[in-house]
């Protein structure tokens, strides 16, 4: 009977210093079980310690890995800028400045082509930043290079 009420207390988890058994008369202490039972308080208390430290590194842990989304985030714009602009030589951003002063030009030269005739619009293309393509509204919106207008047609445009 006495291994059963050990076995119940294991189970349970918890066990009183004095035990009664089904006879009131008779009355078992265990210094045994006391000291089992003071053994498992301080183990568990221990686990409870190490789980408490677990959620704080794993707080510690979700904030990092927050930080570094938003460090990841930073670090590709400025990738994105270094592949568009970036080179050793500079050539990529004086192509990428030309570029843009280019398309700028070329909205001006428009309003002034649109003075002269309806017939032309001039576009820069998109395969060549530097180069130009002309739209003739005259023949179905063909759009042309530059290279081979004719010379009348180079002279509108030019």
């Amino acid at each position: 009977m006495l291994n059963c009420m050990i076995h119940a207390f294991h189970y349970f988890a918890g066990v009183t210093a004095t035990v009664l058994t089904d006879n009131m008369k008779t009355r078992v202490t265990e210094p045994r079980l006391s000291e089992e039972l003071k053994a498992l308080r301080d183990a568990a208390s221990r686990l409870r310690g190490q789980l408490d430290a677990q959620r704080q590194l794993k707080g510690r842990q979700q904030q990092s890995l927050l930080a570094l989304e938003a460090q990841r985030s930073v670090c590709e714009r400025w990738n994105k800028l270094r592949q568009l602009i970036g080179s050793a030589d500079g050539k990529k951003f004086r192509n990428f400045a030309q570029g843009l002063t280019f398309e700028r030009m070329v909205a001006l030269a428009n309003l002034q082509l649109r003075n002269l005739t309806d017939r032309y619009l001039l576009f820069h293309d998109n395969t060549q930043p530097l180069e130009l393509q002309v739209v003739d509204s005259y023949q179905a919106d063909q759009m042309r290079s530059t290279r081979n207008l004719s010379g009348g047609e180079a002279s509108w445009s030019a």
